[in-house]
């Protein structure tokens, strides 16, 4: 058996740029869990498409993944939220990811896996507490603008509108770097901490923050929990690499980076004492299947080449 474990080629997913490579080299993919865009269509559900709006308040569509028989939902920030280029993260809206999030509300979630990476709204989930019904507000009664900055001025939270079904949902947020809140724009911290009642933990500055008003809604509930981890080398797939890397005769894995990156690094851990090839230096482009197919074709070494 040869494993196909690769890295994103954007847009492409791990689970795309997996499909696309393993009928190159005759091998199964194996794609991991990176926490980007592309994560929610790793699981198992109905993918659900629906209208939404971007970071900077545009209409957009996102479509995230929603499993009934576990009642879980599994969102990607990007898809909605994603990073818009010359926009700084701290402007963004995370209210289009709140859209989501009400809908899979709507259909009884009870678990709400959110996948935070390329999100470009550092706003500790601001806009995601607005779509859900919450009204922030300035100390003189005026909406609150979107954004991490505008949140050092909010005054009060009414929740006479929230939306209950909310209450007591287990989050799971998968983040590329789990981090505290030092890095976010610290008035806007503290005002959210001190109207909310919720102390920042070391998890609490990932994904912009989010975990921050996800605190806040368990909290409101006296239930649920708010789990925050890096889901390359914690979730079920990268325990399923490891498992059958010593069945497998040959591991390829792939990056368009110049160097080893923290998923193909990954992957050579989980090898134990099987053979790696790992493919490079294919470059910053707009990747697709057939490309990537011909690209691996054309870097793939003699077999002979070991670790």
């Amino acid at each position: 058996m040869i494993i196909v474990s690769p890295d994103r080629f954007p847009p492409l997913s791990p689970a795309e740029a997996a499909a696309a490579i393993a009928p190159v080299v005759g091998g199964t993919a194996f794609p991991l869990i990176d926490a980007y865009l592309g994560t929610s269509s790793h699981f198992a559900g109905e993918r659900i498409t629906l209208p939404t709006t971007t970071v900077t308040g545009r209409l957009t569509e996102a479509t995230y993944t929603f499993n009934q028989e576990i009642t879980t939902a599994f969102i990607d920030m990007a898809a909605a939220s994603g990073k818009v280029p010359g926009y700084d993260p701290a402007d963004g809206d995370s209210y289009g990811t709140g859209v989501l999030i009400a809908d899979a509300v709507a259909r009884r979630a009870t678990t709400i896996v959110l996948s935070t990476g390329g999100s470009g709204a550092h706003d500790l989930g601001a806009g995601i507490l607005t779509a859900l019904g919450a009204q922030l507000q300035t100390a003189t009664g005026r909406r609150l603008s979107p954004g991490a900055h505008a949140l050092a001025e909010l005054g009060s939270i009414d929740l006479n509108s929230l939306n209950t079904g909310v209450l007591g949902v287990t989050w799971i947020v998968y983040a590329p770097e789990v981090c505290g809140v030092d890095e976010l724009h610290q008035p806007s911290v503290e005002k959210l901490t001190e109207l909310t009642g919720v102390e920042p933990t070391a998890t609490s500055g990932s994904g912009g923050g989010v975990p921050l008003a996800l605190q806040y809604l368990v909290s409101l509930a006296g239930t649920g929990k708010v789990l925050v981890f890096n889901p390359l080398t914690m979730s079920e797939p990268y325990q399923q690499l490891r498992s059958s890397a010593a069945d497998a005769e040959l591991i390829i894995t792939a990056t368009p980076a110049d160097k080893p990156t923290a998923l193909t690094r990954a992957v050579r851990v989980a090898s134990g004492d099987t053979d790696v090839i790992e493919l490079t230096g294919a470059g910053e482009r707009e990747w697709t299947a057939p490309a990537l197919a011909e690209w691996v074709s054309n870097a793939l070494p003699e077999r002979s080449t070991g670790k």
